[in-house]
């Protein structure tokens, strides 16, 4: 009885310890980039955001633990590429003196045995979240632990090379031109309305009839009258010189040159930061600001050029107000450097969702050159601006160039950044001033056109 005891006892100490080699082996892994993972500074919020996204994977794990769920899928979509990996747990603890890193690093070690490659790529920014508001084991065991993986889309090299193929021919093929401008009288159509001599009945079946008398009667007949159309002239505006760009490429897509017209004989006077979206199709336009800088090279000597695409391609639950990414600044007086940023500021994304970060490209130019005094900002027309909650932040004037059909309405977020910055519209009629004292149905005169200040922007009359 004593050997049978001797036995059992062994039994369970083998048993016991073969339990426990798995987690004692992973206490001490030889991959030095597993251990530097397993140290990163925890960021502390209330609870990771969650969502259904095609560009999200959900790895979940245990509470307190370093297993996947049982029914966790491993299989990445294919033709993405990664940039973010977040291990997410809760602060809540069991026990003061628990191990919060070692469990990360056994964590990481069971991630890496299940997707090996993660470890091998270099690009790939790694963080660790822990969340607060789990107070209570029970609620801890509700929130989310484990990992989440963060996509975006391959920018096909087919659409890479189709784009830069638009800016290199518009550097090709836009050449000046000296135009001269005469004086024009505008006018303004006015209605007159002037009496026929006729008067018209009382009853309005006889008005329908046709029936008119010859004079007002007893009955005080009312006088018909009609409308008459006339011009009266509302001004005139003196004639000038100056360069157009010209066009002599055969792209079918680019017929006019809005954005280089716009801005070729602009004074630019004190520190500029050129602020310009590069997402979707804006290569067109992008294409005539590069041409501008080989026109006139000292502005890339005295000035700042920032490129953005909003978030470098991360999927929405990703991006933050005032926090997406994407911004690519530099400063130099050489053509090649800023070529090549806003070369990869296209290849690192084209945008995602329609709303853009506009106003957070600005604040990153703003905080990166305090000597800013004005921001020009070449942006998409019929892309909302998604962040104009921070653009109380914004101290300087913001010019805009805006890029699409804008000849019936410029949308209200646009109108807004120029108001509350004190800066600017152009258009190729001249440049809307002074937006910041005008209200809400005043009409607003700009070169040959007029435009009426409404809820939804400045619509042409």
């Amino acid at each position: 009885m004593y050997r049978s005891g001797i036995k059992k006892f062994s039994l369970l100490i083998i048993g016991f310890f073969l339990i426990l080699h798995p987690l004692l082996a992973q206490t001490d892994t030889p991959d030095p980039k597993i251990k530097t993972l397993a140290r990163l500074k925890p960021i502390r919020l209330k609870a990771h955001p969650m969502g259904e996204d095609p560009l999200v994977v959900y790895l979940p794990m245990y509470f307190s633990s370093s297993h996947f769920l049982p029914k966790t899928k491993f299989e990445l979509p294919k033709n993405k590429e990664i940039i973010s990996i977040h291990l997410v747990y809760t602060r809540y603890r069991q026990v003061d003196t628990f191990n919060q890193t070692q469990l990360n690093q056994n964590r990481f070690i069971h991630l890496k045995e299940k997707l090996p490659q993660l470890f091998a790529q270099e690009n790939i920014e790694w963080r660790i979240f822990e969340q607060t508001k789990g107070k209570t084991e029970d609620e801890a065991r509700k929130m989310f632990h484990g990992f989440i993986i963060f996509l975006k889309d391959e920018v096909p090299a087919e659409f890479k090379k189709s784009e830069m193929g638009v800016i290199d021919e518009l550097l090709d093929e836009i050449h000046d031109s000296l135009v001269l401008i005469p004086d024009r009288d505008i006018y303004r159509v006015r209605k007159k309305y002037v009496e026929t001599g006729r008067f018209l009945p009382r009853r309005g079946d006889k008005i329908a009839k046709g029936l008119r008398y010859d004079n007002a009667g007893i009955w005080f007949r009312e006088p018909e009258t009609k409308i008459i159309l006339d011009s009266v002239k509302r001004k005139t505006i003196k004639g000038y010189s100056s360069f157009k760009g010209v066009y002599t490429g055969k792209n079918p897509h680019i017929q006019e040159l809005d954005v280089y017209n716009q801005i070729r004989n602009k004074p630019f006077k004190g520190k500029w930061a050129f602020v310009i979206d590069v997402t979707g199709s804006m290569a067109p336009y992008t294409g005539q600001v590069m041409a501008l800088l080989k026109t006139r090279p000292r502005l890339a000597t005295d000035h700042y050029f920032s490129f953005f695409n909003d978030g470098n391609g991360a999927p929405e639950i990703l991006k933050r107000i005032g926090n997406s990414g994407g911004v690519y600044t530099v400063k130099t007086s050489n053509f090649d450097s800023i070529y090549q940023t806003m070369q990869r500021a296209m290849s690192a994304g084209s945008g995602g969702d329609l709303p853009e970060n506009n106003i957070e490209a600005i604040l990153r130019s703003l905080k990166k050159w305090s000597d800013v005094d004005t921001v020009l900002m070449v942006a998409d027309a019929h892309a909302p601006v998604k962040d104009m909650k921070i653009l109380r932040f914004v101290d300087k004037p913001v010019q805009l160039v805006l890029c699409g059909d804008i000849s019936n309405l410029i949308p209200l977020d646009y109108v807004r950044i120029a108001r509350a910055t004190k800066g600017s519209i152009l258009t190729n009629d001249g440049e809307i001033r002074d937006l910041h004292i005008r209200k809400v149905g005043q009409t607003i005169e700009v070169g040959e056109s007029e435009f009426t200040f409404t809820q939804k922007g400045l619509e042409r009359r």
